[in-house]
């Protein structure tokens, strides 16, 4: 029984943990610099806007760029910067506003993800596995193709996968029986924020949390009404109230800076990518050869193809687990065709086996998790089909619900029968396999910081040169790097060209800058 004193420490522990996971985030965001594309474009230029005092409830980005001396007025990113989800922006502004580097915004890639490892955790103990196996699902299911590469990016795919898994854990903790009331309870509530985080990271988050969220209440409502309890009704009640006001608060509240006002504005809450006036940013990626074919075509030839970033070269399929050497060089941040790894293909078909076969042993055992089975299936099935550019992993982070589920399944089981060493033999095998998928990525991670280390020694550069720096955008979508320098305290303004022969230029390849 716990008792008091017990509850106090607790909570002492609690705080001191997440005041290391927050401390130790800001330090490792902070020392690297994001050299990516879309980091150095909108989600820069939105995060600096806002820690020096753009408010968007009241003036449009350009409107504030040209009344400052922030001027990047030229980067072509100023729509995305007004009319998206901007919780990641906010977060990150605040950060930038305590710590003065903007490149601490990238700690909340490092919190979420440990938030749901934490109450991933918590739950697959409550489920029979033991320590050790707890932990090594949770860390590959934290560690997964999405959110290592992005980890040190001001990207939101990687942070909007950490939160999607985290509802998706809380959504099982309740249709599980066995999870103790008052946990269930308190789960409510990080299921309200979580939800609240989702839809306010991305659009395709409020479409991930409603299909996921959704299933799972038609899952709740059917088990009340089996259940013909004298209060079934009036649970499924609450919980449609508690979705409504979810909902609410979400979109309405904290998301009518992008909802709302899209929605006056333009007509539809998700403009400028679901509108009269929508503006496409997937066919531009799409390989030419996908152009004809259904969404679930485009899926399964990009999963069962070889890992490349290629657009106009044709798709080449290959058999599960074989690989090329030159794919483990392209797994990065956004990679088009199998962009899960080069192993990938091969571990969907064994852990979709080991699920298939979990699920029979479960019919048998445990009929409730077979309906929880189908209240995850369904919502990714239909996601696949109805996201535009679900060949593209980034747009379908759920699939690594998929291996993760496997090896729930066969670390969970503790009968000690005569398959139990089949069985630990192949969650070894699967979980050295889905590790060595997940280590094509490292590179990217290392190539990040190798960047992040170019642009350090540039800025060094700037900051020895004497007087006003005159600085020269390659990119005028790259205007994210000029907070960089001004967080250096180097003196710049923008022009549009510098002699070429002037003995004192600079040059950044990598971020297409040259200063003088």
């Amino acid at each position: 029984m716990t008792t008091p004193r017990d509850s106090r420490v607790h909570a002492a522990a609690g705080v001191a943990i997440a005041a290391v996971v927050v401390g130790c985030s800001m330090l490792i965001a902070a020392s690297v610099i994001d050299a990516s594309y879309d980091g150095n474009s909108y989600q820069k230029a939105a995060i600096g806007a806002l820690a020096h005092g753009w408010n968007p409830v009241y003036e449009s980005i350009k409107t504030w760029w040209a009344r400052t001396d922030f001027d990047l007025s030229p980067v072509t990113h100023a729509l995305w910067v007004d009319h998206y989800p901007k919780a990641s922006w906010l977060f990150g502004a605040s950060l930038y506003a305590v710590t003065g580097t903007i490149e601490s915004a990238k700690a909340i890639n490092f919190i979420m993800a440990a938030a749901m490892m934490f109450v991933l955790f918590s739950w697959l103990r409550t489920r029979s596995l033991g320590t050790g196996a707890a932990a090594l699902v949770v860390v590959l299911a934290a560690v997964n193709p999405i959110v290592l590469p992005q980890l040190l990016t001001n990207y939101v795919d990687g942070l909007l996968a950490c939160v999607l898994f985290l509802i998706i854990t809380l959504l099982l903790s309740r249709a599980d029986d066995g999870y103790p009331r008052g946990k269930s309870r308190s789960s409510d509530v990080l299921l309200a924020a979580a939800i609240l985080i989702c839809v306010n990271i991305k659009f395709t988050g409020f479409v991930y949390a409603g299909f996921f969220c959704g299933s799972f209440y038609v899952l709740e409502a059917i088990r009340s009404w089996k259940s013909k309890e004298p209060g079934a009704l009036a649970h499924v009640l609450r919980r449609t109230g508690y979705y409504a006001l979810v909902v609410f608060v979400a979109a309405v509240i904290a998301g009518s800076n992008s909802y709302v006002r899209n929605l006056i504005d333009h007509g539809s809450p998700f403009y400028p990518l679901i509108s009269s006036q929508t503006v496409d940013i997937v066919s531009g990626n799409e390989p030419d050869s996908f152009e004809d074919m259904n969404p679930f075509e485009q899926f399964a030839r990009s999963l069962f193809s070889k890992t490349e970033n290629k657009r106009k070269e044709p798709v080449d399929l290959k058999l599960p687990f074989t690989f090329s050497v030159d794919e483990l060089s392209v797994s990065d941040i956004d990679t088009r065709r199998a962009g899960f790894g080069a192993f990938f293909s091969g571990i969907v078909i064994v852990s979709g086996a080991v699920c298939i076969g979990g699920l029979v042993v479960l019919w048998w055992d445990d009929r409730r998790w077979v309906s929880v089975a189908a209240a995850l299936l369904v919502p990714m099935v239909a996601l696949i089909g109805l996201t535009d550019g679900c060949w593209w992993a980034r747009y379908t982070p759920y699939l690594w619900i998929i291996p993760t589920s496997a090896l729930v399944l066969l670390l969970g089981r503790r009968d000690e029968g005569r398959r139990r060493p089949f069985r630990m033999v192949l969650a070894t095998t699967l979980a050295l396999i889905v590790a060595v998928d997940v280590a094509t990525f490292i590179p990217s991670v290392t190539g990040a910081i190798g960047a992040s280390s170019q642009v350090d020694k540039f800025i060094d550069e700037v900051k020895a040169l004497d007087g006003t720096v005159d600085i020269v955008l390659g990119d005028p979508a790259r205007g994210g790097w000029l907070y960089n320098i001004k967080d250096a305290g180097v003196q710049y303004r923008l022009v549009a060209s510098i002699d070429e022969g002037d003995a004192k230029t600079l040059d950044l390849p990598i971020a297409g800058i040259t200063a003088s």
